[in-house]
Formats: C-alpha cells, structure tokens, sequence
C-alpha cells in the first residue's frame, strides 16, 4: 500500500478475488505462484483457492521462515539472499517449503 494512498489499493481480500478472477477465466490456477511481501496476501489467497501457490517474499532479516510459512500455508521462502541461513534452509526443507532466494546477481 502507497503510505497516505489507502483508498488507491485494495485490501488483500480484494486484491486476491479480482487476481483468482483472472486466473480462473485463462485457467490457469494451477499454473500460478503468486509472490508477495505483504503475508495477508498470501494467506487472503490459501483461502479462496488450494491451486495457487503462494511465495512469501522477505527482505529484512530477524524473521522466522519456518513460522510464517506454516501460518500462511505457503509453498516457497523467497528471503534476501543476504539474510537467509543454511540453518533455515535445512528447517525450511524439513516442513517440505522450497527456498528461492532474490536478488543473488554477483558472487
């Protein structure tokens, strides 16, 4: 959400029903991994449909993966590659969520 800009921005519920809209007239639920930094996101779209994957998006650090994964039903981890453990890999991988870190573009 625009800081001061609300009312430009549908609330997660909104935003996920006009999305599945979309992809149930192309068909393409089961096709989708719809990614975001806002969790409610996510968690608004494991409600109205179990076809979409969902991707939480993370850039900070200090953050429980595990925990948040589980509550927002999502498939994919996708932290800062700076911020992400192989610990939490290792715990990632043992609830069965897959990990795709961003923003990797040098060694």
């Amino acid at each position: 959400m625009i800081p001061g800009k609300a009312h430009l921005s549908p609330s997660p519920k909104e935003f996920c029903k006009l999305i599945l809209q979309s992809l149930k007239r192309f068909k393409m639920e089961d096709r989708t991994i719809l990614q975001s930094f806002d969790h409610r996101t996510i968690r608004e779209m494991k409600k109205l449909s179990d076809k979409v994957k969902g991707s939480l998006l993370f850039y900070g650090n200090h953050v429980h993966y595990s925990l948040l994964a589980r509550e927002s039903k999502a498939e994919y981890i996708s932290p800062n590659f700076n911020w992400i453990t192989q610990k939490d890999v290792k715990d990632l991988q043992k609830i069965g969520v897959k990990v795709i870190p961003w923003t990797a573009n040098t060694i």
